[in-house]
């Protein structure tokens, strides 16, 4: 029986360093350009409920735990000097603050101020954007010119 239990000890550390977020925004950086992976930077208070990421307050799920492994991961606790400067450096004092930057470490692919609303919103969030791509100019036009709609009252409603 300490055997199993030391086997399973073992395997749930293995799977959680694989899980680890790091806590230094420069070498997630570096190490996500060099890995051509998407970087998921949370900025967060992890000891105050109101101001934490609720997603990384759990184990991940098996399915979270799959999407996660597809991105570098930084987590920068802003109750910190170091995390206040980050926060700065992001121009944001609303948290949690999610961003995630492109597989070139050069673009801002995705940003939430606030937390997810559902778990499925954050799995969807991770599902989008873990090619790291960005959006090619023709979708961004879209998106932009998208949300206007015509109306016979007036040209814009």
């Amino acid at each position: 029986m300490n055997g199993f239990i030391v086997v399973l000890a073992l395997s749930w550390a293995a799977g959680t360093s694989e899980m680890s977020w790091s806590n230094d925004y420069g070498r997630s950086l570096e190490a996500a350009k060099a890995e051509q992976k998407p970087l998921l930077v949370v900025l967060d208070v992890p000891r105050d409920p109101l101001q934490r990421l609720d997603q990384l307050a759990v184990l991940p799920e098996e399915g979270d735990a799959e999407l996660l492994r597809d991105y570098k991961r930084c987590h920068i606790d802003v109750s910190t000097e170091y995390g206040r400067r980050v926060a700065a450096a992001f121009k944001t004092t609303t948290f949690p603050h999610t961003v995630i930057i492109d597989r070139t470490a050069s673009v801002k692919i995705f940003k939430k101020d606030g937390k997810f609303a559902t778990q499925q919103e954050w799995r969807k969030t991770l599902v989008a954007h873990r090619q790291g791509k960005r959006k090619e100019r023709r979708e961004l036009l879209l998106d932009t010119f998208r949300p206007l709609q015509f109306s016979s009252d007036n040209c814009f409603t």
